[in-house]
């Protein structure tokens, strides 16, 4: 199957979306082999980090995340790469190792480059979890918190009788958006 294939049949759903899922799976697979020697990390691990970047590669494709201007595998691989890091933070943790201690060969603009892309990765996820809430709670989350307007102006410029009926809509919306947030985790 061709990247436009499978993106068609994931976003179809169904059987078609189970079978490209199984052909996007197989021909990712050797990234499980490059997690273990990348990382020094034991094959479960690898595998552990390959199905959380599957799922979310999927989840990508299925929300429109992913638009196909670049090649899945393209797109798959700094998720693939992150959840690497990640399984070895949490694993180190129980170790009392230091992540560093994994990753002492990447230079210091490897590891900038590394940041920069979960940075990405997370502002991606929160405008699609701002999207999912509606334009009245976007509007009032990104006006309160990133522009600094008032309850008092958001209640006046969305027609809400006071600030206090801004603020309690305000604070639904945050929950909504928090449980976003744990679903997509």
């Amino acid at each position: 199957m061709t990247d436009q294939e499978i993106i068609r049949a994931i976003e179809e759903g169904g059987i078609p979306k189970e079978k490209a899922s199984s052909v996007l799976y197989q021909s990712l697979e050797a990234y499980v082999l490059n997690g273990v020697k990348k990382f020094r990390m034991s094959e479960e691990l690898a595998r552990e980090a390959f199905h959380l970047a599957i799922n979310k590669t999927i989840q990508a494709i299925e929300f429109g995340q992913f638009q196909g201007k670049s090649k899945i595998s393209t797109y798959f691989h700094p998720i693939f790469f992150n959840r690497c890091i990640d399984i070895l933070r949490r694993e180190s943790s129980y170790k009392e190792a230091d992540l560093d201690d994994y990753m002492f060969n990447l230079p210091d603009k490897a590891m900038d480059i590394l940041r920069d892309i979960q940075a990405q990765d997370n502002l991606r996820q929160l405008h699609l979890f701002l999207d999912k809430l509606g334009e009245k709670c976007r509007r009032l989350l990104i006006d309160t918190e990133w522009y600094g307007k008032t309850l008092d102006e958001m209640a006046k410029l969305l027609d809400y009788s006071s600030a206090s009926a801004a603020g309690t809509t305000k604070n639904r919306c945050l929950k909504k958006l928090k449980s976003f947030m744990n679903l997509g985790s």
